[in-house]
């Protein structure tokens, strides 16, 4: 039953570095079940994740991907802005540590502490030390290479990024994150033509995926093609009505585009929700730089670092920031997230090929 469900959720699982055979067959079956859903890259695709892991755990304790499982969902409810960083980190550190400590030798188990080092933590050579060992473990486990990709794109190393995205896309072609994750590592390497032309070839796929359209949004930006970032963007809302995400990158296209009206309802209606619930300070700040009020979006980045929003790991690569890269107080936060080998992308015209 479980080799059954291995073959039609995804080619992705017959990369596995643990034996199907070698792991309780209803454990295996509701771990494979959340890998499904948390590949979905949604706040419910996660939610559903993790009761799926969580059954795993429980039919088997020594279930090392079950736990790698469940602190790479946690973590992406982080990135998608469901929990805050603070909420995150007290569920996953353990978890992550945990997968590792049952599985030396699983894969899956590195690349989650990796996620929560390099998301979470800022821990770059941690995160790069533990990527390195889990594809070294399974070389032919995208999410490992993509993962390194994020972490790479990051550091300013562009031409490596593209390597681990490329290495990923070989292991699984028709990976829906994979796909995203390469129009991301070209628009942070500033090749933006190459990013649409592989974003509008990504869509072959799923018209409806919505990371895709998150990314092309931003390069649409950077091009000046407003009219087709606001597009993009109010797809990104369409499938996350009312998420922090998708209100966000929406008000960003319509501030850039000269829809200042528009842009400035939807970030009062942002900061009005930041007093009752979490909306990252990172988003808030993107939006008043689109609105050139860099002083708030410095306040905003510094609160951002203070509550170590996860976003911040690409802030000296981030092409929406760069007004504010002369600026004394914005050096100062690069400064103190200690990149190593940063290419400073003012004065860099590195290619990701």
């Amino acid at each position: 039953m479980a080799e059954q469900i291995e073959v039609k959720l995804s080619p992705l699982y017959t990369h596995r570095s643990v034996s199907p055979h070698a792991i309780d067959a209803r454990a295996n079956e509701a771990y494979l079940r959340g890998r499904y859903f948390s590949n979905q890259f949604t706040a419910d695709g996660y939610r559903k994740a993790i009761t799926y892991f969580q059954q795993a755990i429980d039919l088997d304790p020594s279930l090392a991907e079950a736990y790698s499982g469940l602190t790479d969902s946690y973590v992406f409810l982080v990135i998608t802005d469901v929990l805050s960083p603070e909420e995150g980190s007290s569920r996953v550190l353990d978890s992550a540590r945990h997968a590792v400590s049952l599985g030396e030798n699983v894969a899956e188990a590195h690349n989650s502490l990796a996620s929560v080092m390099m998301n979470l933590q800022w821990n770059w050579s941690g995160a790069e030390t533990e990527l390195k060992r889990a594809i070294e473990l399974n070389p032919s486990y995208s999410n490992e290479h993509r993962i390194y990709a994020a972490l790479l794109a990051a550091m300013g190393r562009h031409r490596d990024a593209w390597e681990q995205i490329s290495q990923a896309m070989r292991s699984d072609p028709l990976s829906l994150p994979n796909n995203a994750e390469v129009v991301r590592s070209l628009y942070y390497a500033r090749q933006y033509d190459q990013a649409l032309e592989l974003g509008r070839k990504a869509m072959q796929l799923d018209a409806n995926y919505y990371r895709t359209h998150f990314w092309l949004a931003r390069v649409y930006a950077q091009k000046k093609l407003y009219n087709e970032a606001i597009a993009e963007s109010s797809k990104v809302l369409d499938a996350m009505p009312g998420s922090n995400v998708g209100l966000t990158e929406l008000a960003y296209s319509l501030a850039v585009a000269g829809r200042e009206r528009e842009s400035r309802e939807i970030l009062k209606r942002l900061e009005k929700r930041s007093k009752q619930a979490f909306v990252p300070a990172y988003n808030l700040a993107v939006i008043h730089l689109a609105l050139n009020d860099r002083d708030s979006a410095l306040d905003y980045l510094q609160k951002a670092y203070q509550e170590r929003d996860w976003a911040m790991f690409v802030l000296e690569v981030e092409p929406r920031l760069d007004p504010l890269r002369s600026d004394p107080r914005f050096q100062a936060l690069v400064q103190d997230l200690n990149f190593p080998e940063v290419i400073h992308m003012s004065n860099s015209g590195n290619s990701a090929k």
